[in-house]
């Protein structure tokens, strides 16, 4: 396998950078939709698998009147609750509650809009990426998929994560050609194992348990001694309280050691095939050490710190190099034959996209 080459460079985006960003405040912010534009360009021109480079294709129209629509939407809502609130608490917290139930429903639409968007603009080989995720899976995922993993105190936690990444990659397209992946439940598992994830959620079954305990000598202690209730629950408690920035502490490390574990079950199973000619197929793999990830951030946000901003565009590019570099791909067949089938398909199929973006989002 090859890994992903990225081209850029540091000193050249630095001068893309500060101009992005003194426009912007000169403008007072609405430069921010083209500057963002000349930073995918500049990010996807520069990316290449097998000798050619992506492309982005959205424009600062584009960017901005999404933007412009998502800033009158919440307009609409703060004057919306100005003008309850003249009516009354009751009628301010009925409109809220309304709006609240709105944003809800609303969520996994905006989200399957922006991802749509986001793959349209992206081409490789002059052919675009789709995204086909359905509003009830979307639904699902972002809203089912996280309480089954509070109801499970966390064991869940690799199911739902193999949902979230599966769809992710299955939703995407290349052209008419989708994104298949083979990574199991059990794949998951034993991930979570192997970063620590499942582990360090010991700490919290032990507070549980021993707050049945309290709970089952409080109920039979209360009846002969009343008036000691609540020093009783009070010294227990503060016996176990080093428990708990123990448990946050290493539920936030594993986690985050987990979603690199998990990024590399996926791409390390993930394939693009030709469904005309099987021969022809991209197989891709990825080897992102979670600790050298990790140290590369703290390191940045240390540079980026104390050059007061000044090396953001270094540290930018030298995040995005190593995950190309840990990023590969396998090119099985001829890979024009496949994308002349991709083009004549896709001139058939006609599909149009998004004409606009304001929100970022992704699974």
């Amino acid at each position: 396998m090859e890994p992903i080459k990225f081209k850029g460079q540091a000193g050249e985006y630095f001068g893309i950078w500060i101009v992005n960003l003194l426009l912007t405040v000169i403008t007072i912010g609405i430069y921010g939709a083209w500057a963002k534009v000349r930073t995918k360009k500049y990010f996807s021109s520069n990316t290449e698998i097998d000798g050619h480079s992506f492309g982005y294709h959205a424009t600062g129209w584009q960017i901005l009147k999404g933007r412009i629509l998502v800033a009158l939407v919440s307009l609409v809502f703060f004057l919306g609750v100005a003008f309850t609130s003249q009516a009354g608490e009751l009628v301010s917290g009925i409109y809220i509650i309304f709006v609240f139930i709105l944003a809800i429903l609303a969520l996994p639409w905006i989200v399957n809009n922006a991802l749509k968007f986001s793959a349209r603009m992206t081409s490789y080989r002059n052919i675009r990426l789709n995204w086909r995720g359905t509003y009830g899976q979307t639904l699902f995922i972002y809203y089912i998929t996280p309480l089954l993993s509070i109801i499970s105190l966390g064991l869940l936690i690799p199911l739902v994560t193999k949902y979230y990444f599966n769809y992710y990659a299955r939703g995407h397209y290349y052209g008419t050609s989708g994104f298949r992946t083979e990574a199991s439940t059990n794949d998951f598992f034993r991930g979570a194992i192997r970063s620590g994830l499942l582990p360090s959620l010991v700490p919290l079954y032990l507070l549980i348990i021993y707050m049945v305990v309290i709970r089952w000598e409080v109920v039979s202690h209360i009846a002969y001694y009343p008036e000691q209730l609540a020093w009783r629950i009070a010294n227990e408690l503060g016996g176990l309280s080093f428990l708990i920035p123990v448990f946050i502490i290493s539920a936030v490390f594993t986690n985050f050691i987990f979603r690199i574990i998990s990024r590399n079950i996926l791409l390390n199973s993930l394939a693009l095939a030709n469904k005309e000619d099987k021969e022809i197929s991209v197989k891709f793999g990825s080897d992102l050490n979670p600790f050298r990830y990790l140290w590369i951030i703290i390191s940045n946000s240390f540079v980026a710190a104390i050059t007061l901003g000044l090396m953001i565009p270094w540290t930018q590019i030298r995040l995005y190099r190593y995950l190309c570099v840990s990023t590969k791909t396998e090119i099985t067949g001829d890979m024009d034959k496949f994308l002349d089938s991709e083009k004549s398909r896709l001139s058939a199929f006609g599909e149009e996209y998004a004409e606009m973006e304001g929100i970022e989002a992704g699974i």
